[in-house]
């Protein structure tokens, strides 16, 4: 996994987030590893996942070009021992929280050993989205894909491991 790029999209009507990552391509916005400079704005660059999350939410960054710190709002995943996501297990019961509201930890990759039906669970920022006004939020691009790579790849570096779980 390569540097991460938050970067704003200047070509769309309305204002598009996306996160990019180095060593993936991306159509129309990155290429060889370097961004179009022409149809976006590199705002925020960081190495991994829970950095950026980090820096959203203490507000590190240039003000400028990038939307306050209380605009931007997480939604919570979870992936237990067993390969199930809280996204799919429980879909009505997803929630937005503004993301400079929650505790700093938020922000990592989280385990959790002391569940009653499998060995244990991560627990992760799912979806990142970005409020341009009161009446409008749009979902920011490929964090969700970026955050997956992310979340197997933790599963790999710390040895967790998935049951076999038989019907």
């Amino acid at each position: 996994m390569g540097r991460i790029h938050l970067i704003k999209d200047n070509s769309s009507p309305l204002l598009a987030w996306s996160v990019l990552e180095e060593g993936v391509d991306h159509f129309g916005a990155m290429l060889d590893g370097k961004l179009s400079q022409s149809y976006t704005r590199d705002v925020l660059q960081t190495n991994t996942m829970p950095e950026l999350l980090h820096k959203i939410q203490d507000g590190t960054y240039d003000l400028q070009c990038l939307a306050d710190k209380w605009q931007w709002y997480a939604m919570l995943g979870r992936i237990d021992s067993r390969g199930r996501l809280r996204q799919e297990a429980y879909p009505h019961h997803r929630e937005l929280h503004v993301l400079a509201g929650f505790i700093p930890q938020v922000c990592d990759f989280m385990i959790e050993t002391n569940n009653y039906d499998c060995k244990w669970s991560l627990c992760y920022v799912a979806e990142l989205w970005v409020a341009l006004n009161e009446w409008c939020m749009v979902k920011v691009i490929g964090f969700d894909e970026a955050m997956k790579r992310a979340r197997d790849q933790y599963i790999v570096d710390n040895h967790l491991c998935f049951e076999e779980v038989t019907p």
